[in-house]
């Protein structure tokens, strides 16, 4: 498996695993601490997209800040 097969791997088991508790992401990522940065990185990308496609109107989430949050 290369690595974003692992990354798509681990992102689909945060997201079965976690609903609902309160595992920290970098708690999940004990196992696999060469996918860590690249997995912290899509969840932040992840959050602001969702935040996006739900309406969320403030300062923090203007055009600016978005894409700075991405990059």
């Amino acid at each position: 498996m290369d690595r974003i097969e692992r990354l798509l791997d681990l992102l689909e088991r945060w997201d079965e695993t976690v609903a609902g508790s309160r595992v920290s992401p970098d708690t999940f990522c004990q196992a696999h601490p060469e996918l860590q940065d690249d997995f912290l990185n899509v969840l932040r990308q992840r959050g602001v997209l969702t935040a996006i496609l739900n309406g969320a109107d403030s300062p923090a989430m203007g055009p600016e800040a978005i894409i700075g949050r991405l990059q």
